[in-house]
Order: structure tokens, then sequence, then C-alpha cells
């Protein structure tokens, strides 16, 4: 093999090496960049908006209950029930809106919504009504139950990307550790170019 040919090759195996670390580094940087959009975007609105969503509901609950026990503070649980009707909503419809749950779940979700909503509705028109009281208990917690499974689908869904950047990090130390075995190689064949053939 002549000088010029070994040289060419060198450059040409250093330059290999160089496109295979740089093209790797890249698809795994966008890949841990891809991974934490959705950890912070669809994913935390799924996990999160169904535990405010939660908070939204109790708050309304206890107003609710209030307004039956504790009549003479009715304005005060009037004020209670509304930031719990808009804190539910807004959480309810971002974890809606991040579309990771099954429509059947959503469907599902919406129903017992609208049964919520309902007697709701109609312990304050009547809050001493106490057969309402105890229809409001039992579709509250209904809701509070289905709230509690979207909510561990949504914290899965985000312990599974988990899962992926340990995958992702492992294949990025493989990677390097290759990398650094293949320029240790090359540096051993220039060593041994320059002593031999030089």
């Amino acid at each position: 093999m002549t000088i010029r040919n070994s040289v060419n090759a060198i450059a040409a195996a250093i330059l290999l090496l160089v496109l295979f670390l740089v093209g790797t580094s890249v698809k795994i940087s966008t890949d841990l960049t891809d991974l934490l959009t959705f950890v912070t975007g669809p994913a935390w609105d799924t996990a999160d908006g169904a535990m405010e969503g939660t908070i939204g509901l109790q708050q309304q609950i206890i107003a609710l209950h209030g307004m039956h026990y504790e009549p003479e503070k009715v304005a005060e649980h009037q004020q209670l029930l509304r930031q719990g009707i808009e804190m539910a909503d807004e959480a309810l419809g971002r974890m809606m809106a991040a579309k990771l749950i099954q429509s059947a779940s959503l469907a599902k979700l919406e129903q017992q919504k609208s049964q919520f909503q309902q007697i709701r509705s109609e312990i304050a028109a009547n809050p001493s009504d106490p057969a309402l009281i105890q229809q409001f208990s039992q579709t509250s917690q209904q809701l509070l139950n289905f709230l509690s499974q979207l909510e561990e689908e949504g914290d899965s869904t985000v312990e599974k990307q988990f899962a992926v950047r340990q995958q992702l990090e492992n294949w990025s130390l493989w990677l390097n550790v290759l990398g650094l075995v293949f320029g240790i190689l090359i540096g051993i064949a220039v060593f041994w170019f320059a002593r031999h053939v030089i």
C-alpha cells in the first residue's frame, strides 16, 4: 500500500467516524428534545389536568355540602363553588385537549361530568334537600373515582416516556464508547503507520 493510499484510508476512516458520531448525536439530541416536549406538554397536561380537575371537583363538593349544612354562609359557599367550577373546567379541558386519554374514556368522562353538573345545579337551587345531597354524594364519588383512574393513566404515560429516555441514554453511552474505541484504533493505526511505513 502506498503512503498516499494509507493516508487517504486513515482520513476516510476519521471522516466516517466524525460523520457517524455527529449524526447519531444529532438523532439522540432530537429524540431527547421530542421526549422533553412530550413530557412537559401533552403528558403533563393529562396527568396534571386530572389531578387539578379532581381538586376543583372536590372544592365544588365542599361548597355544595357547605350550602346544605351552613345555609347562613351561602354567599361564601357560592364563591367557592364558582372557583371550583372554573378550576375543574380549565384543568379537565387541558387534560382532554392533550388527547392522550382513549376516546372511550373521554366519552365516559363527559357522561359522568354531565350527570355531576346536572345534580350540582339541582343542589345549588335547593341545597336543603337531603335526597339530592345523597344522590350528589354518589354521583360525585363515581366521578372522582374515574378521574383517579384517568390520572393514573396519565402518570403511566409519563413513566413510559422515562423508560424511553433511559433507552436513549444507553444508546448515547454505547455510541460514545464505540466512537472512543474506533478513535483509539485509528490512533493506533496512525501510530503504526508512522513508525513502520514512513
